[in-house]
């Protein structure tokens, strides 16, 4: 009996030991790894509605989650299962605006290893900062493309040489008539500069070359035009051009700002013409423009729509695109944001065309009085659908700015513009642009999506 107990007695504190043993190992063992967000950092400001990159380093072998958080609370998952050491994250355009963000970045398997970035910023900068009419201070583009119409003489043999075994030449030339080989006038059927250019004046450049020679060109080349160091035009000349043989061209319509410019013609700018002589392919001539630089009267904004008016009257409209401080204004060019405030806006704008860019200083025009019925009226454009009156066009689209401007835009492109004023929350006047407002129209239901007006027996209705 003592025998069995003693074997008992020994087994039991085998098994005792080997538990503790095992206690002892899983509490040594845990989880290793560790997340470091690198952005967002603290201060950043993200706007909504554009991309951001989320970056971390680890040193996991499993994937992460990603999470959006204010202050404390979780807002939403961002991506369950991101690889890698960044994400590209579209900034959902209905989060409220705050400075409390954080992104949290976490283990998939270890709920213990985690980094939080510091706080950020969620703005709507590029929207509702920019939903004003800002009217030009200063500056504007040094050369403007106002539209594009050309034309070449074709080939001109006065004295065409028959033996054509020589070299070719291409050089500047100045036909009978002209008074230089590049003219600047408001007239292409005038064959000297305009005096006294100012920057509304719609130009036309001309200028002529030649091939000197004794050889034909055999090849097709190309000629650029330039306008301050910015290629604006280039053209390739087809044509197997003999000895003696010209021709004229004509570019425009062109304004130009305030200031000196010069103009540069490349002949055979990609040096496919084997010729004698290869430094006369390039003329230039300078131009002095006085008065005030006064291409642009004003540029207004709302959410996805620009409207831009023009000193001489006319103007652009389009759709609008807002990435952090770039905006993308369709048809028309790019405006790149130096600094805003309540006041005054300053930017660089660079036209489609290829011209130069130029630092324009605005200053934010009277605006209709913000209350609930205005602020949603004027949030964006409104598509027409439906009118009991007869001429509206549906689908047309439709803009109330805070500017006291409100634009049409029927469906073949023919834009109107008006003005409206505010009177209380139901009811607005209307009429010509800057006055007066004669009529008086009923917002009958605003929403941020949907829209009534009615006007004297007719009714309007829109969706955003």
């Amino acid at each position: 009996m003592k025998k069995h107990n003693l074997i008992f007695t020994i087994l039991l504190a085998v098994m005792m030991a080997f538990t503790a043993c095992t206690e002892d190992e899983n509490d040594s063992y845990t989880e290793t790894g560790s997340i470091t967000i690198i952005s967002p950092a603290n201060g950043d400001n993200w706007q909504i509605g554009t991309e951001q990159v989320i970056r971390w380093s680890d040193d996991l072998t499993e994937n992460v989650m990603i999470h959006l958080y204010q202050g404390n609370s979780l807002i939403q998952p961002i991506n369950t299962s991101a690889s890698g050491t960044e994400y590209t994250w579209t900034v959902p355009t209905h989060l409220p605006t705050g400075t409390d963000y954080k992104i949290r970045i976490g283990s998939t398997i270890t709920a213990e290893i985690y980094d939080e970035s510091d706080y950020f910023e969620i703005s709507d900068y590029g929207r509702s900062d920019f939903a004003a009419k800002w009217i030009v201070e200063s500056g504007n583009n040094k050369v403007n493309i106002k539209s594009e119409d050309t034309f070449s003489s074709g080939l001109i043999y006065p004295n065409k040489i028959e033996n054509t075994k020589g070299d070719p030449n291409l050089a500047k030339n100045i036909p009978d008539g002209w008074s230089d080989n590049i003219i600047l006038n408001t007239s292409h059927e005038i064959y000297s500069d305009l005096q006294n250019i100012n920057p509304n004046d719609d130009l036309y450049v001309m200028f002529s070359f030649t091939n000197n020679g004794s050889g034909s060109t055999e090849t097709p080349f190309v000629v650029d035009l330039y306008f301050d160091d910015y290629k604006i035009w280039s053209v390739t000349i087809e044509d197997n051009v003999q000895p003696g043989g010209w021709f004229w061209y004509y570019y425009g319509f062109i304004n130009l700002a305030e200031g000196t410019h010069e103009i540069k013609v490349i002949l055979d700018s990609e040096n496919q013409v084997d010729e004698s002589n290869e430094i006369d392919n390039e003329f230039t001539k300078t131009y002095t423009v006085s008065g005030p630089s006064a291409i642009y009267e004003s540029f207004e904004f709302v959410e996805s729509r620009y409207f831009i008016t023009k000193t001489d009257g006319s103007f652009v409209v389009g759709a609008l695109t807002a990435n952090n401080n770039e905006l993308t204004l369709s048809g028309f060019g790019t405006i790149s944001i130096i600094s805003i405030d309540d006041n005054n806006i300053s930017f660089d704008l660079t036209l489609d065309k290829k011209t130069t860019t130029s630092t324009i200083n605005a200053y934010k025009s009277e605006e209709v009085v913000s209350t609930t019925m205005t602020d949603m009226l004027t949030l964006d454009q409104w598509v027409l659908t439906g009118s009991s009156h007869l001429t509206p066009d549906i689908g047309g689209i439709w803009s109330f700015l805070k500017s006291s401007t409100y634009w049409f835009e029927y469906s073949n492109g023919t834009r109107y513009k008006k003005g409206w004023e505010y009177v209380d929350e139901t009811t607005i006047h209307y009429g010509s642009y800057g006055g007066p407002y004669n009529g008086t129209a009923t917002i009958d239901q605003i929403t941020n999506t949907y829209l009534k007006i009615l006007d004297e027996n007719y009714y309007y209705e829109f969706e955003r």
